[in-house]
């Protein structure tokens, strides 16, 4: 970790190395959790560092990324010579998401859901309202029994579209994490092969 006056808390480590790590720089991730262990070893953050360091395999190579004065270590070429151009961008575990389609249906149909029960109960307040106060506007919405049942069966059928709509869109969040954790896996064993 750089010596100097800029000091970094624990969560900061942490959650500098959990970034690293999702971007798939593990080297990084594994030196920002071992200054984490090594210097704040009794902070619950320090526990949570070493059990991402077994995670990634503290036993593996990880080279110095920085240097003791703050600068990045220059990077190497094959032969072990300092490179010129030698570059490593960042890799983004999840640049889209694939379920933008199916969520927008989801909301949808728990929409259509929602004023299917709105307009339900709307129509039984008019209807009792114009019962109530004799009012000849709302007469024709006169709440006979037949009508009283299809507006429970109203809200109801509106109940159950919202529920599908929610159902739908907790797959859909579902299946985004778990290509998420996927793409860190690979992510990670792929770091694994390199070194």
């Amino acid at each position: 970790m750089p010596q100097g006056s800029q000091q970094f808390t624990p969560r900061q480590l942490l959650d500098a190395g959990r970034h690293a790590e999702a971007e798939g720089r593990l080297d990084l991730a594994h030196q920002f959790y071992r200054h984490l262990a090594d210097q704040y070893g009794y902070t619950s953050e320090a526990a949570e560092g070493r059990s991402h360091l077994a995670r990634i395999g503290a036993a593996g190579h990880h080279p110095q990324i920085w240097q003791p004065n703050g600068n990045a270590a220059p990077a190497l070429a094959v032969d072990g010579r300092p490179a010129i151009a030698a570059t490593q961008r960042p890799r983004h575990v999840a640049r889209r998401d694939p379920y933008r389609t199916g969520r927008a249906v989801a909301a949808l149909v728990s929409g259509i859901g929602w004023l299917v029960i709105a307009g339900a109960l709307s129509w039984f307040a008019a209807g009792a309202a114009g019962e109530a106060a004799q009012i000849p506007a709302l007469q024709s919405l006169r709440l006979a029994f037949g009508v009283v049942l299809q507006l429970a069966g109203a809200v109801l059928c509106g109940a159950v579209m919202v529920l599908c709509g929610h159902a739908a869109r907790a797959l859909f969040d579902q299946a985004h994490a778990t290509r998420e954790l996927l793409a860190i896996t690979r992510a990670k064993a792929n770091g694994d092969h390199r070194q």
